[in-house]
């Protein structure tokens, strides 16, 4: 039972994202799914956005769902490009470092080194 349910997570992500627009959801919703009244603001910015950070993410958890929608998820992320969005902003940090966990763990690299 327990191997089970980051799946259902993943898959209700999924369908969630997929409902919202797969190639346009938002960073930022209320947790029962509606969008937010107020939007958080990143540095000097305060706007919604299609985070590469959360497709990322997105995709990474992927791998644990069965789904063939999960499997978009993927795609977006390698098709994805790092460039600054409309406004001007760009998170390197946050977002970069996301997508680049997802792309070693995705590859199939991403691993603990214990000390021997």
């Amino acid at each position: 039972m327990r191997k089970e349910l980051p799946c259902i997570g993943v898959a209700s992500f999924s369908y969630f994202s997929v409902w919202q627009g797969l190639y346009d959801f938002k960073d930022q919703y209320n947790v029962d799914g509606s969008p937010v009244k107020e939007v958080l603001q990143a540095g000097e910015y305060k706007q919604l956005r299609h985070s590469l950070g959360l497709v990322a993410t997105a995709a990474a958890v992927s791998l644990v769902c069965t789904d063939v929608k999960c499997e978009e998820f993927v795609k977006q992320l390698w098709e994805a490009k790092h460039v600054p969005y409309e406004d001007g902003y760009l998170d390197k940090y946050y977002d970069g470092l996301l997508r680049l966990f997802a792309f070693m763990h995705l590859g199939g690299r991403y691993q603990i080194i214990f000390p021997q």
